[in-house]
C-alpha cells in the first residue's frame, strides 16, 4: 500500500536577477513566478577552488510542491515488498508471539513465554502440551503426546498400563512379542497381546507378528510446510527442511526476499534492488544510472551531452546522479548555474562596453588596482562611488594624477571616502539620514526633484557635493554608483611611512596625553615593534574617562592598570579595515578579545562602544586607528581600586511564614529562638470551563516564622571609596575631600565630607568665612566694598563692586576698583572735564578718566547706558514658565505665579483657594498667597500638586508606591513609579505569584524540601518561568522519614539532590482535577528524572501516586492546586523514592567480568577503551548485544570502530519501562545518531528488530539492558544545520503583532522600524520582526569523503593511521596529507631521517613517541594509538604542559600560581605584592599612610552619559523620520531593508549590518539544496 505525502520545498539559492531562469525538479510544480522569493542568504566564491574567498549577500529562490509516495505495509506483512509475516494455521505468528512488520521490519516472530518455532508453533519445552503449552506431562513410563497440539496422553511401554503407564500388567511375564513390538492389556480384562511400538506399524501381509517403521514422509501425514522437503530420519520421525529460496524451520516457510539480506548483491548507491520471486531479485538502475556494456549502473554524464547547463564562463562536473556543479573561472563569482563579475571586473566592464560610461573610467580603475585591487576582487560587500574621468579634476588640478597614486595614504583615506560597508542600492541609502564610509567618516545622500529624482553624495563636514551619474550598477560583491565628481576632504590625520606610531602619536599635539602615558608606563618599544595595529586616542577621549581614573593610572598603584590599558590598544599584526570588517573578534596585547561589529549605517565600532572615526593610518611599523573613545579592556567602573577585601556578618532575617504549631525553620542559618507574626496567604484557583484561563484569589490567616542568623560576605571599601559600589569620595583620587576633610567612606558611607575647620562644600571646596581665601583659608580677603573672590582657589579680590550713596550724586554710584576700594568721583576739575552718558559715572584715577555705566545699565557709557531688563533675557530673571515676569527697576525683577497658580514664581503648582485646612489634602497647608490676595493650599514639603490634592515625590516611600510586597518600587519622576516583581516572582509588579521554588521555599510545611532547592540554588529549574511544571512536595514528616534511612552524607551530594527534586517533578500544569481525570487514560507520567515515571489512582476521592502501576509504595496528596507562576504544587505525605537502590551496585567493569553471555561486545568495549570512558558518565544506559547474536553477525573488525560501540550507549538512565512506542533516544553520539524505540504490549524494540530481552541490570551510575542482536549505526552521513533569517511582514508599530512565514519562528527583541506597508492606496511606516529558521542537509562525517561517503584511508576511526589528514567531507577527495616524518597512502610509513628509507611503522609508539608531546604517554591498542598526559600534565596528549603554563593555572592575571606537587594539576593561587584577595580574584590592596587614599564617583557621571546618549538618539531619529517622510511624498517605496544580524554584544544590544536590501514579502523560505527523490519499488497492494 502507499499514500501520498507532499513535500513543500524551495530550489537552490541565486542571484535574483538570474532566478526567473530556475525551474523545480522534474515531478515538482513550481508556486513563485518571476524572479521567486527574495529570502536566502547567498554565498559567493569570489576566489577558486583551492583558494576560496566566500562572501555573503542576499538571493532569490523558487518554492515547489511534489507529491512523493510514502510506502507501507498492512499489519502481518513486512519489508520493502510487504511480504507476509510466517503464520501456522493461518495465524500470524500463531497467534502467540508479534512479527517484526512494517516495511523496515524483518518478518521474525517475537514469541511469547512458553512457546518457540519459527512461526511460534511449538512449546518451547518438551513435556508439555496443551494451547499455552502450560500443561505438563505425566508420564511414568511411557511417551507423552507432547507439543501444542498434544492431549498430554501416555504411549505405556510393554508390560505397563493406566492413564500414567504406571500399573503393572501381570499376564505380559509369559508373552514373548516380537521385535519392535510390546505387551498391553485389553482395557477391562485380563486379556493380553502384542502391539507395535510408536513409531511402527503391524505389517499385515507377513504371516508372523511383525512390526515396520512408519513412514510419515512417504504416508504424507508429516506436518512439514507445503514449502518444504520431508526427511525420512526414523520410525514416525523425520525432518523438515525449506526449500530454496524460502526459510523458516521447515513447519512454517516464507518466501526469503534476498533484497533484505545485503541487498540483494545490488549496488546500494546506484540501482534498486526489486524482488522478483522467492530468493530472487532484479537490479534496476536507479534515476541518473545507465546500464553500461559490463552490466553495470553507471552515472550519466550531463556535462558532456548539454553544454547549456552551465554559464559561459563555468566548467561544469557531475557530483550526483542528475545533479551537476558549475564552477566559475577565476575572477567570477559562482551563484547557481551563473557566474558574474567582481566589482573590478564591473567596473572594467563599464569602462570598456557601457554605451553611456565607455572609456570613461580610466582614472577609477588604476585608482582601484592601486589601491584595493584583492579587496574589490575578494572582500565585501561594498558599495562604492566612482567618478568618471573627467571627475578627477579634483586632483589634476592640483597635481599630477600619477603622483596621487603613488601617495598611496592620500590616495587610500580618499577612496574609502568612497566606499560604504554592505549592498546599497541608491533608493535604500536615501532612506538614511547619516551612514558612516570604510574611512570613518559619516556621509549622506542629498535628493533633488525637478521633474526626475537625483541624487549627490556628500561627506559630513564638507560643502562639495557629487552628482550620481549612474546608480545600481550591480556586482556579485557590491553595488558601484558612478559619480561627477571625487571628493577629496583631507583626513583628520596624516600618516608617514617613514615613521613610527609612537613617533606620530609623539609629534601629534591630539595624541600628547595618549603619549605621556605610554611614557609613564615605559611601554614605548612596545608602540615601536614591527607590524602592529594601534587605536589611538584623543586627548578629549582620555580626559572623558571617570573622574579619578587619570590620576589613578598616573599613579605607582595604577602602573600595571595602565600598562594592561595600553596594550589594549595594540595588536600584534597589522590588520587593514577591509580585513578588520570581516573579522568577528580581534585579540589585543592584552590577552583580550575585542568583537568588531559594524552598525546598520556601516560604522565600524570596537566592543560596543567604541567607534572608529579614521581608518588605515600608515607608519612605518604598521598601521593606527583613531577612535573617539578609549578602548578599556575592563568596565569603566572597574579601573579604580575602591575594593580592598571582604569580611562576613551576621544579620537577622525572617524565615517561612507557617502555621504556628509547625515546626518553624529557616531557609539559611539558624533559628534564634524568636517568633514572630507574620500573614499566610492561600492561593486558589479554578480554571473557566470554556476559554481554560485560570481564574485566582487568595485567602489569609495568621501564621508564625523564626528570626534567624545569616552569616554574610561582602566586599569591603578601601579608604576613601564609600557605598555599595565602592564609589569615589568627592575630591577625587588621593585627593579626599580635596584634603580639608574626611569622607564618610566604607560600605555604609554616603560620601559626605566632614570638612575641617574654615572649610565648607560637598568637597570642601570652600571657605567656610566669605572673607577668607588660599589654599588654608586664613587669608583675609583685600577686597573692601564688593563681593570677594574666596575660596582656596581665590585670590583676595572682589568678583563685582557694592553702590553706595554719594553727597555729590543724586543716585546711589558702584564702587570701582579690582578691591572695590575707588570711589568715582565727578570728571571735571580746573584742568579735565570728560562727559559721560546721565546713567553713568565718571571714574577718575590721578590724570586718567573713564566712563562706567552705573549698576543696572549696560552700554559703552561714554555713549549709551541702557536699563537692564531680565524679563528679556533668555533665563526670563529665573522666573517659572507659568509666571509673570516684571520688571523692578533696572537690572531687578518680579515673578508672579499665573492664575489658578501657586508659588513664589519661580516655580509655580495649579492652585485652589482655601478658607481654611479642610478645603486643602491631608499633606497640604492653607496659607495666604499675597500675591492674589487670598488664601491657596499649599502642598507640604516632599509633595507637589494643586493643593486640594498632593502627591509624593518619590512615590516609593509610601505604602511601597502601591507594588506588590514582593516587588521593588523604581521612582521614574515626581508622582510616577515602576513595580517590578523580584527575582522568583512574575507578574505586573502590582500583583507577584512565586515561582514553584519560591513557593516552596516560604511554605511552613515543607522546609525540609526547601532546603534541598536552597543547595540547588540557580540549578533548580523550578525557579524559572520558561516551561511549566508540576512538583509534588513531600512534608517535612516524610521528609524525615526519608533521611533517617539513607546514609547521613547522602543528600551533601547535589546529584543525589538533583534527581530527587526531578524524581518528583512532571513537565505541564497539572491540577488535582485533570490527574483524577487522567487515571483511566494515561497510563503513567514521566518525570524529568529520566527512566523513572509516577503512576496515580484514585481511593476516596483522593488521588493516590506510586513509582510503579503495582501501588506497592504510595504517597496521597494532601493538599493540592497551590498555584505558582510556573505550575502547580502538591503536597503529599510521603517522598517518593526510586525502587532502585544505587547502593551495593557493582561497577560496570565488575559486571561485565561477571555477565557470561556478553563476554563479545565487552572484549571490544575494554579493547576501545571504553569501559573507562563509560564509567566516567554521570549517568548511562548500555545496550549489550548477547554472544550468540552478535558472533553469528560475523562483522569485520575494522568496521567496530570505537563510534560504533559508543551507539549503544545513552547519557541518561532510562529503565525499560521508560520508553514509549515511536520515542527516539539520542545516543552519545549525539541528536545526529538517535536509536528509534517500538513498544509492543511490554517488550521493547531498538530500530524495531532488536529486543530488549533481558533488563534493568542496575550498576553503580547506570543501568544495562541485554538485546537479541546488534544495531546498525550510520557513521557515515552526519547533518549540517542551515539557518536563515527574513523579516516578517510590515505592519503598524502600535499593532506590535508580527506574522512570520510558515515554518519560521519569531525572534524576540528584534523589531525594527522603517518598513512600509499599504493601506488601501496608500502606503506607510511600519514596524517589522525578523524571523528564523533552521533546516539540517546531509554531510560526511569526520574521517569519510566524497558524495558516497567513504572512509578515508586507514579507516574513519584512524583516518591516514593518526599520521596526517584526511581530505575528508562531501567535497573531500580522501587524499591523505601525512605530517613530517611519514609517507605513503594512508601515512603507514615511517622515513628514516639518515638514509630517507622508509618501513611500517603506523600507529607505533615506537616513532617519533607515535606523535604525541615529548611530556605525553603513548599507548597502543586496536592496531593504533593514544596520547594521554602524564600525571601533573594538563593537555589532549599532543600538548601536556604543567598547570601553571595553562592559562597561569586559572590564576588572576595579578597573581602567582604555585603548583601543590609534581604529580597533581592543582594549584594554589596567591595574590602578587601591592594585592589582596582570594588568588582567583585580585584586587589593588589599601596603602594606609599619611596621604588618604581616593578615587572617582564614577556612577553620576555613567548616568547623565545615558542621558545624553538617549537624548541624541531620540533626536536622530527624529530627523531621519522627517527627512524619510519629505522623501516619500515625491517617491512612494514599496520595500525595507533587510539586515544580517552580526554579533550581539554583551548587554543583548543587537548591532546590524546591512546587505542587499530585499523588498517584504509575505511569505519567506530557506534554499535547501533540492535532491531527485529515487524511484521506489512496485508494492503489491494489499488491503489492510
Amino acid at each position: 500500500m502507499e499514500r501520498i505525502l507532499t513535500n513543500r520545498f524551495e530550489t537552490e539559492c541565486v542571484l535574483c536577477s538570474k532566478n526567473s531562469d530556475t525551474d523545480c525538479p522534474r515531478n515538482a510544480t513550481k508556486l513563485t513566478t518571476d524572479n521567486g522569493h527574495k529570502n536566502c542568504q547567498l554565498d559567493l566564491n569570489m576566489g577558486n577552488e583551492t583558494d576560496p574567498r566566500i562572501i555573503t549577500t542576499t538571493g532569490c529562490s523558487h518554492i515547489c510542491l511534489e507529491n512523493i509516495p510514502d510506502p507501507y505495509c498492512c499489519d502481518g506483512y513486512y519489508g520493502p515488498n510487504c511480504l507476509a509475516c510466517p503464520s501456522y494455521n493461518w495465524k500470524t505468528c500463531n497467534d502467540r508471539g508479534t512479527c517484526n512488520d512494517t516495511i523496515t521490519g524483518s518478518g521474525e516472530c517475537l514469541c511469547e513465554a512458553n512457546f518457540t518455532g519459527y512461526a511460534c508453533e511449538k512449546c518451547s519445552e518438551n513435556n508439555v502440551y496443551g494451547e499455552n503449552c502450560t500443561e505438563t506431562c505425566d508420564c511414568v513410563n511411557g511417551e507423552c503426546d507432547s507439543g501444542i497440539l498434544g492431549s498430554g496422553s501416555c504411549d505405556c511401554y510393554s508390560g505397563w498400563n493406566g492413564d500414567r503407564c504406571d500399573e503393572e500388567i501381570n499376564g505380559c511375564d509369559y508373552k514373548n512379542c516380537s521385535e519392535n513390538s510390546r505387551c498391553v492389556q485389553v482395557e477391562g480384562s485380563n486379556y493380553t497381546y502384542c502391539s507395535c511400538n510408536q513409531g511402527y506399524e503391524r505389517n499385515v501381509t507377513a504371516t508372523e507378528h511383525t512390526c515396520n517403521p512408519v513412514d510419515m514422509c512417504e504416508n504424507g501425514k508429516h506436518k512439514c510446510s507445503q514449502n518444504a522437503s520431508c526427511i525420512f530420519t526414523g520410525p514416525a520421525q523425520y525432518n523438515c527442511s525449506c526449500l530454496e529460496g524460502f526459510r523458516g524451520d521447515g513447519y512454517v516457510c516464507t518466501p526469503i526476499d534476498p533484497c533484505q539480506e545485503m541487498y540483494g548483491g545490488c549496488n546500494f548507491t546506484t540501482s534498486i534492488c526489486t524482488y522478483r520471486s522467492p530468493g530472487k531479485r532484479d537490479c534496476v538502475c536507479k534515476a541518473g544510472y545507465e546500464l553500461s556494456s559490463n552490466q553495470t549502473c553507471e552515472l550519466i554524464d550531463l556535462c558532456s551531452t548539454n553544454s547549456s547547463l552551465c554559464d559561459k564562463n563555468a566548467d561544469c562536473s557531475m557530483i550526483g546522479p542528475l545533479q551537476h556543479v558549475c564552477i566559475c573561472h577565476e575572477g567570477y563569482a559562482s551563484a547557481g548555474h551563473y557566474c558574474i563579475n567582481n566589482l573590478l571586473g564591473v567596473l572594467e566592464d563599464i569602462h570598456n562596453s557601457d554605451p553611456d560610461l565607455e572609456a570613461k573610467m580610466t582614472w577609477s580603475i588604476k585608482l582601484v588596482k592601486n589601491i584595493y585591487h584583492d579587496e574589490f576582487r575578494y572582500h565585501g560587500p561594498f558599495t562604492v562611488f566612482l567618478p568618471t574621468d573627467y571627475g578627477f579634476r579634483t586632483i589634476y588640478r592640483k597635481m599630477d594624477i600619477d603622483e596621487f597614486l603613488a601617495d598611496r595614504d592620500t590616495a587610500g583615506q580618499i577612496l574609502r571616502q568612497h566606499i560604504i560597508v554592505g549592498k546599497w542600492t541608491m533608493e535604500n541609502l536615501t532612506r538614511m539620514d547619516t551612514f558612516y564610509t570604510l574611512q570613518g567618516t559619516a556621509a549622506e545622500i542629498q535628493t533633488k526633484s525637478r521633474g526626475e529624482i537625483s541624487y549627490r553624495y556628500r561627506l559630513s563636514g564638507s560643502r562639495a557635493r557629487s552628482s550620481v551619474v549612474k546608480e545600481d550598477i550591480a556586482a556579485s560583491n557590491g553595488v558601484i554608483h558612478v559619480v561627477q565628481k571625487l571628493l577629496t576632504n583631507s583626513a583628520d590625520v596624516k600618516g608617514d611611512n617613514s615613521k613610527t606610531i609612537f613617533t606620530l602619536l609623539k609629534e601629534s599635539r591630539r595624541y600628547s596625553k595618549m603619549e605621556s602615558l605610554i611614557i609613564r608606563a615605559g611601554l614605548q618599544a612596545e608602540f615601536e615593534q614591527d607590524n602592529i595595529t594601534v587605536f589611538a586616542s584623543s586627548n578629549s577621549a582620555w580626559d572623558s574617562l571617570p573622574v579619578g581614573v587619570l590620576d589613578y593610572l598616573q599613579s605607582d598603584e595604577g602602573l600595571r592598570s595602565l600598562q594592561l590599558i595600553l596594550r589594549h590598544q595594540i595588536v600584534n599584526e597589522t590588520v587593514e579595515v577591509a580585513d578588520l570588517i570581516n573579522r568577528r573578534t580581534i585579540q589585543t596585547n592584552s590577552k583580550s578579545v575585542v568583537p568588531i561589529l559594524i552598525t546598520t549605517q556601516g560604522q565600524i565600532r570596537l566592543d560596543r562602544e567604541t567607534n572608529i572615526t579614521q581608518t588605515d593610518i600608515p607608519a612605518s611599523n604598521g598601521l593606527f586607528y583613531h577612535t573617539d573613545s578609549v578602548l578599556l579592556p575592563m568596565e569603566r567602573d572597574e579601573i579604580l581600586p575602591g575594593i580592598c577585601g571582604y569580611e562576613n556578618t551576621t544579620e537577622e532575617e525572617p524565615g517561612y511564614c507557617g502555621p504556628c504549631f509547625a515546626d518553624l525553620q529557616c531557609e539559611k542559618g539558624d533559628p534564634t529562638g524568636e517568633i514572630d507574626s507574620c500573614t499566610l496567604r492561600k492561593a486558589m484557583v479554578n480554571r473557566h470551563p470554556d476559554t481554560g484561563k485560570l481564574l485566582l484569589w487568595f485567602t489569609t490567616s495568621t501564621g508564625c516564622r523564626a528570626t534567624c542568623n545569616i552569616t554574610k560576605s561582602t566586599s569591603t571599601c578601601c579608604s576613601g571609596y564609600f557605598g555599595a559600589k565602592c564609589a569615589l569620595c568627592p575630591g577625587g583620587y588621593k585627593n579626599e575631600c580635596s584634603g580639608k576633610g574626611k569622607c564618610t567612606d566604607g560600605k555604609d558611607g554616603n560620601g559626605t565630607c566632614v570638612c575641617d575647620e574654615g572649610f565648607k562644600g560637598p568637597a570642601c571646596d570652600m571657605c567656610s568665612d566669605p572673607k577668607k581665601f588660599g589654599p588654608g583659608c586664613n587669608q583675609t580677603c583685600t577686597c573692601v566694598h564688593g563681593n570677594c573672590n574666596n575660596g582656596p582657589d581665590g585670590d583676595g579680590k572682589c568678583k563685582f563692586c557694592y553702590t553706595q550713596s554719594f553727597f555729590w550724586s543724586r543716585r546711589p554710584s558702584r564702587y570701582v576698583g579690582e578691591n572695590c576700594d575707588l570711589i568715582p568721583k565727578p570728571c571735571y576739575g580746573s584742568l579735565h572735564t570728560k562727559r559721560c552718558h546721565i546713567d553713568s559715572s565718571c571714574i577718575r584715577n590721578g590724570t586718567e578718566f573713564r566712563c562706567v555705566c552705573d549698576p543696572g545699565y549696560e552700554g559703552d557709557a561714554d555713549v549709551q547706558c541702557k536699563p537692564i531688563n531680565p524679563c528679556e533675557k533668555p533665563h526670563r530673571g529665573g522666573c517659572h514658565r507659568q509666571a509673570v515676569c516684571k520688571m523692578d527697576g533696572p537690572g531687578g525683577n518680579t515673578c508672579t505665579c499665573n492664575e489658578g497658580w501657586t508659588g513664589d514664581g519661580r516655580y509655580c503648582y495649579p492652585g485652589s483657594e482655601c478658607g481654611d485646612h479642610q478645603h486643602c489634602h491631608t499633606q497640604a497647608t492653607c496659607r495666604t498667597d499675597p500675591s492674589h490676595n487670598t488664601s491657596l493650599c499649599w502642598c507640604n514639603d516632599d509633595f507637589h500638586g494643586n493643593g486640594t490634592f498632593c502627591i509624593p515625590n518619590n512615590m516609593c516611600n509610601y505604602h511601597n508606591g502601591g507594588c506588590h510586597s514582593k516587588a521593588d518600587c523604581t521612582p521614574l519622576a515626581p508622582g510616577l513609579n515602576n513595580c517590578t516583581c523580584q527575582r522568583g516572582y512574575a507578574g505586573d509588579g502590582v500583583f507577584c505569584i512565586p515561582t514553584i521554588y519560591e513557593l516552596v521555599i516560604n511554605h511552613p510545611d515543607l522546609t525540609k524540601v526547601a532546603s534541598f532547592l536552597t543547595l540547588l540554588g540557580d540549578d533548580s529549574i523550578l525557579q524559572y518561568t520558561l516551561d511549566s511544571y508540576t512538583f509534588f512536595a513531600p512534608t517535612d514528616a516524610a521528609m524525615d522519614f526519608l533521611t533517617r534511612r539513607r546514609e547521613q552524607d547522602f543528600f551533601s551530594d547535589e546529584d543525589n539532590v538533583l534527581s530527587f527534586i526531578n524524581y518528583h517533578t512532571v513537565l505541564g500544569e497539572n491540577r488535582e482535577e485533570e490527574l483524577k481525570a487522567s487515571v483511566d487514560v494515561i497510563e503513567r507520567f514521566n518525570t524529568l528524572s529520566d527512566g523513572f515515571f509516577l503512576h496515580f489512582k484514585v481511593e476516596n476521592g483522593t488521588v493516590v501516586l506510586s513509582t510503579n502501576n503495582k501501588f506497592v509504595i504510595t504517597a496521597n496528596i494532601v493538599k493540592s492546586n497551590l498555584v505558582a507562576a510556573n505550575g502547580f504544587v502538591h503536597i503529599i505525605d510521603r517522598a517518593l523514592e526510586p525502587e532502585l537502590e544505587y547502593n551495593g551496585m557493582p561497577t560496570l567493569d565488575e559486571f561485565l567480568n561477571t555477565s557470561k553471555d556478553t563476554t563479545e561486545f565487552a572484549g571490544w568495549l575494554e579493547t576501545k577503551g571504553l569501559v573507562e570512558e563509560i564509567m566516567d558518565m554521570n549517568q548511562y544506559t548500555l545496550f549489550l548485544p548477547l554472544d550468540e547474536k552478535f558472533e553469528s553477525e560475523e562483522l569485520s573488525p575494522t568496521y567496530i570502530t570505537s563510534d560504533y560501540l559508543r551507539f549503544y550507549i545513552l547519557p541518561v538512565i532510562r529503565l525499560a519501562e521508560s520508553f514509549d512506542d515511536q520515542e527516539t533516544v539520542d545516543t552519545v553520539l549525539g541528536p545526529r545518531h538517535k536509536i528509534s524505540m517500538e513498544v509492543i504490549g511490554k517488550k521493547v524494540f531498538l530500530n524495531g528488530e532488536r529486543m530488549i530481552v533481558q533488563s534493568n541490570f542496575l550498576t553503580d551510575g547506570g543501568v544495562v539492558h541485554k538485546i537479541a542482536g546488534y544495531i546498525h549505526p550510520n557513521l557515515r552521513t552526519c547533518d549540517v544545520i542551515n539557518r536563515t533569517v527574513v523579516h516578517s511582514a510590515c505592519v503598524p508599530c502600535d499593532i506590535g503583532h508580527y506574522q512570520c512565514p510558515d515554518g519560521y519562528t519569531l525572534e524576540s527583541g528584534t523589531t525594527t522600524k522603517g518598513c512600509v506597508y499599504s493601506s488601501g492606496e496608500s502606503q506607510y511606516k511600519g514596524c517589522s520582526s525578523l524571523c528564523s529558521r533552521e533546516q539540517t542537509d546531509l554531510g560526511c562525517c569526520a574521517g569519510f569523503y566524497g558524495n558516497n561517503c567513504e572512509a578515508c584511508e586507514g579507516g574513519s576511526e584512524f583516518p591516514c593511521n593518526n599520521n596526517g589528514n584526511c581530505s575528508d567531507g562531501v567535497g573531500g577527495d580522501g587524499t591523505c596529507t601525512c605530517f613530517p616524518g611519514y609517507t605513503g597512502t594512508s601515512c603507514q610509513l615511517c622515513v628514516n631521517s639518515t638514509d630517507n628509507s622508509t618501513s611500517e611503522c603506523a600507529r607505533s609508539c615506537a616513532y617519533h613517541n607515535g606523535g604525541c608531546h615529548e611530556n605525553g604517554t603513548c599507548e597502543e591498542y586496536a592496531g593504533s594509538v593514544t596520547c594521554t598526559c602524564p600525571q601533573g600534565y594538563v593537555g589532549d596528549g599532543h600538548r601536556c604542559v604543567r598547570p601553571c603554563d595553562d592559562n597561569n593555572g586559572g590564576c588572576h592575571p595579578f597573581a602567582v600560581c604555585k603548583e601543590k606537587s609534581e604529580n597533581t594539576t592543582e594549584v594554589d593561587c596567591s595574590c602578587e605584592i601591592n594585592y589582596t584577595g582570594n588568588g582567583i580574584n585580585c584586587v589593588l590592596a589599601e596603602k594606609r599612610s599619611s596621604s588618604v587614599t581616593a578615587g572617582a564617583s564614577v556612577g553620576g557621571l555613567i548616568g547623565l552619559l545615558i542621558i545624553i546618549g538617549v537624548i541624541i538618539f531620540f533626536v536622530i531619529l527624529i530627523r531621519r523620520r522627517r527627512h524619510a517622510e519629505s522623501f516619500i511624498k515625491k517617491e512612494k517605496f514599496g520595500s525595507t531593508e533587510s539586515f544580517e544580524k552580526l554579533h550581539p554584544t554583551p548587554s543583548g544590544e543587537e548591532n546590524y549590518i546591512a546587505l542587499q536590501p530585499s523588498p517584504q514579502s509575505e511569505v519567506k523560505f530557506d534554499n535547501p539544496m533540492y535532491s531527485m527523490k529515487e524511484q521506489l519499488g512496485d508494492f503489491s497492494d494489499k488491503e489492510c
